[in-house]
């Protein structure tokens, strides 16, 4: 049902959220199944990536965002809510990656919502 209508897009993107948790450089172990799902993600993405040259298509970090699932991420790690993003600073920075994504500094990679720079996994 996506693909009908990304190939209608003048630009189109593929965006899918994953998390530095897929990182296998960074394992910590504290993951569970999260991590290695998130990783599978990642490498569907790249493959989308390398099989439609007309699409962007990325994977972004939303970071350690304010909400149930995080406060519970943060809470495994040591991490106090104030120093959590905010729900609101996780999309705007989402939002600025995906307006500034392009093939050739984006696509296929796992990229954080803080412009967008490129994570290890």
């Amino acid at each position: 049902a996506l693909w009908p209508l990304l190939q209608k897009s003048a630009a189109p993107k593929l965006v899918n959220i994953s998390s530095i948790a897929s990182s296998i450089t960074l394992l910590n172990g504290h993951m569970g199944a999260y991590g290695p799902s998130k990783a599978a993600l990642n490498w569907l993405t790249r493959s989308i990536h390398l099989q439609h040259e007309q699409l962007i298509a990325f994977a972004v970090h939303p970071g350690l965002v304010q909400t149930d699932m995080g406060a519970y991420a943060a809470k495994r790690i040591g991490l106090d809510w104030d120093k959590m993003e905010t729900v609101e600073g996780s999309v705007g920075g989402i939002l600025d990656v995906i307006d500034n994504a392009t093939r050739e500094k984006t696509s296929g990679k796992l990229v954080s919502y803080k412009g967008g720079e490129e994570m290890p996994w």
